[in-house]
């Protein structure tokens, strides 16, 4: 279904490749929001797990949120073997991240466990991502704005790391550490509405007054 729409948009769009770049742009921007959304409130949001005993594995959450936004990174870079027919190149970086794992799990798990292997799908996502790029860039070249996804992914991270010293700071006033951190999440929105505001009138409000 994926592919068909690919298809579809290259067929019918004239602007298919900057359709392609706004929409990798913006799948960035969404799960990057959702990223920071959860970790903001991760220490409200862990009670939703109604063991607690399973709480010792939330450290990992950031590597492994990370990880699957840098999955759906890939998704929207592979669409240039989707339409140019090298859905081959799909299974040899499938393979490549497949490697990256196992090596990783095997050298590292028996010393830091499951944090290893949260690392390893970092790792294995990450060179996906990149691979599925540069190759993309060489036999479908597509505008992708790089600048900018690298900027929102890692603003995102930032903001995290932020947190994590307001956390450190404010104690036990969780009050306060909930306040600071919805500023820092409205200060984030707030950098991608002015950042993306060409392009979102572009999409929406223009369209609507066509």
């Amino acid at each position: 279904m994926q592919e068909n729409l690919f298809s579809f948009i290259k067929k019918t769009a004239e602007n298919a490749k900057q359709i392609y770049a706004d929409v990798a742009k913006f799948f960035t921007i969404i799960v990057s929001i959702g990223f920071l959304f959860v970790l903001l409130y991760l220490d409200l949001l862990k009670y939703l797990i109604a063991n607690p005993s399973y709480w010792e594995g939330l450290p990992i959450v950031p590597i492994l949120l990370m990880a699957n936004l840098l999955l759906g990174v890939y998704y929207t870079f592979s669409v240039w073997y989707k339409i140019t027919d090298r859905t081959i190149w799909g299974a040899y970086i499938s393979l490549g991240g497949a490697a990256i794992t196992v090596v990783i799990n095997l050298l590292f798990i028996p010393t830091f466990g499951y944090v290893a292997a949260a690392w390893a799908t970092l790792a294995a996502y990450s060179s996906m991502t990149i691979a599925s790029y540069l190759a993309g860039q060489r036999y479908y070249k597509i505008p992708y704005e790089i600048g900018r996804i690298v900027l929102y992914i890692g603003v995102a991270w930032l903001g995290y790391e932020l947190s994590k010293n307001i956390k450190n700071w404010v104690n036990a006033n969780w009050l306060l550490g909930l306040l600071l951190n919805s500023i820092i999440m409205l200060g984030y929105i707030g950098m991608v509405v002015r950042l993306e505001w060409a392009t979102i009138q572009h999409y929406f409000f223009k369209r609507k007054k066509q």
